[in-house]
């Protein structure tokens, strides 16, 4: 694109020059016609009438040369419009894209934290489970061993039941032992 702007900027240039040239020339035949006026008018005639037909398609030129110029320069300010706009698109898309890092960041290091209290948490509810365990298992031992102690006393309490104390039956034995309660065989 840009090496055909300036391939017709001097297009442009050399049209320019042309003309220049078409001009003076006509102008220099001119006045040769007037001087000569008379001997050969018709062929003056001819190549005066080359020369503006010439002069014609070389302003055509010119013109098409101008107005593709314009619409080019049209171009470029609107490809200029568009840069500026999406520069600046680019600008607010990278500001947001720091502040995304930024929080993403931030979400990482909270998620990071939580993770290390939810094993705090875990440690100190295994150590709490264990503790459990160990105090349900003492009081098992303990309840095991009260009932032991239960089931020996209500042993003892029905052998006394059924027996007597060891006072009551040493009592009962002086009892029977003695000499007035001694009976005879």
């Amino acid at each position: 694109m840009l090496e055909y702007f300036s391939t017709n900027i001097f297009l442009k240039h050399d049209l320019e020059r042309q003309i220049e040239m078409v001009q003076a020339s006509i102008t220099d035949k001119r006045a040769k016609l007037q001087k000569v006026e008379g001997n050969s008018s018709d062929s003056l005639g001819k190549q005066i009438k080359q020369l503006e037909r010439k002069l014609d398609k070389t302003l055509q030129k010119h013109n098409e040369i101008l107005a593709d110029n314009r619409q080019l320069k049209e171009e470029i300010d609107h490809l200029r419009r568009e840069r500026v706009t999406f520069d600046k698109i680019y600008k607010k898309l990278e500001v947001e894209l720091q502040e995304k890092k930024k929080t993403l960041l931030e979400v990482f290091e909270s998620s990071k934290e939580a993770k290390a209290r939810k094993q705090n948490i875990e440690d100190q509810i295994r150590t709490l489970k264990n503790r459990v365990k160990k105090e349900e298992n003492n009081i098992e031992k303990e309840f095991q061993d009260i009932f032991k102690d239960i089931n020996q006393k209500n042993v003892v309490d029905r052998i006394e039941e059924r027996f007597g104390t060891i006072n009551e039956r040493t009592g009962q034995t002086r009892r029977q032992d003695s000499p007035g309660n001694r009976t005879t065989k």
